[in-house]
């Protein structure tokens, strides 16, 4: 690339025909990431590209412009791409999910046979794509998904029904909290939490005693807002560990409720340059005291509506 530090569309895309597949690929992630919408035919042209790494990212690209005009390319991706990227992953899932991101029920059919797929991880992926389909005839497969005998497969499908919110699930993901694969439960209390579902609050109190799942529990707890859980994740704060500290700061924003304040401004002003305790989630890096305060800003916001 002839300008790595001040990159344009204009050299991105020239880049996009290097011969080189890593400069291709940078190219690629860089114009996905815009989120610039005139980043789309590029994109769509990368997902020729001869490297199967190039293909996998521009699908995945593709998935979060979200621009409903890459449906078919992905389907034919879906459907006939066997190429496999540098870590293992193929291209197959990252058509799969990208057709989840952009939510077009015209992936239905494909996506409900690639959960059929021998291969178990894009029966993972295809899966929650599936659920973020909105699409009712959905329900049944992903149910049905729960009885494989992959718990990785498994839970797709518990997060597929968390996506797509049928409150038939509750009842099904409940009985999940218990499973005996970390895996299943942190699903589970994923789309419980997504489903809001009040009668799991004391089941997901439980879990946070579950060190191999707890993150997933205080999430599910900030979500559904029960006050239930206030004075458990005020205790968390105290937590020696940054993730899950940051964690119940982030739960307690989510429930609105002004009795977190005065705990959350001691994590503020205890504090410092010297001592910030810091976090990684998503790929990016927080510190506990700028989640705390966002999670003041948030409860303060809430009490004024």
């Amino acid at each position: 690339m002839n300008d790595q530090t001040n990159p344009t569309f204009e050299s991105m895309i020239a880049a996009l025909r290097s011969e080189d597949a890593t400069e291709r690929l940078q190219a690629t992630l860089w114009l996905g990431r815009t989120g610039d919408q005139r980043g789309f035919d590029p994109l769509m042209a990368a997902l020729q590209d001869s490297d199967p790494t190039v293909r996998y990212l521009a699908a995945q690209m593709l998935g979060l412009l979200g621009d409903k005009r890459a449906v078919d390319a992905l389907l034919w991706s879906l459907q006939n791409d066997t190429g496999v990227e540098s870590s293992g992953s193929s291209v197959r899932e990252a058509a799969a999910e990208a057709l989840g991101d952009i939510e077009d029920k015209r992936a239905f059919e494909k996506l409900a046979e690639a959960a059929k797929s021998e291969d178990e991880y894009l029966r993972r992926v295809a899966f929650e794509a599936l659920g973020r389909l909105s699409d009712d005839r959905a329900f049944y497969l992903l149910t049905a998904g729960l009885a494989d005998t992959e718990n990785e497969v498994k839970g797709g499908a518990i997060r597929g029904l968390g996506y797509l919110g049928d409150p038939r699930a509750s009842e099904i993901l409940r009985g999940m909290l218990t499973d005996r694969d970390s895996e299943v439960r942190e699903a589970a209390a994923w789309s419980l939490g997504n489903l809001k579902d009040l009668q799991s609050v004391d089941l997901l109190l439980e879990l946070l005693n579950d060190r191999t799942v707890r993150s997933e529990a205080i999430c599910a707890l900030g979500l559904i807002g029960d006050e239930r859980a206030i004075d458990p994740l005020l205790e968390l704060l105290n937590d020696e560990s940054n993730d899950i500290c940051a964690d119940a700061a982030e739960a307690l924003g989510e429930i609105g409720d002004e009795r977190a304040l005065p705990e959350l401004a001691r994590v503020l002003k205890s504090e410092t340059a010297l001592t910030l305790r810091m976090r990684i989630k998503d790929g990016v890096q927080i510190s506990v005291n700028e989640v705390a305060a966002e999670a003041i800003e948030r409860i303060k916001g809430i009490q004024k509506r």
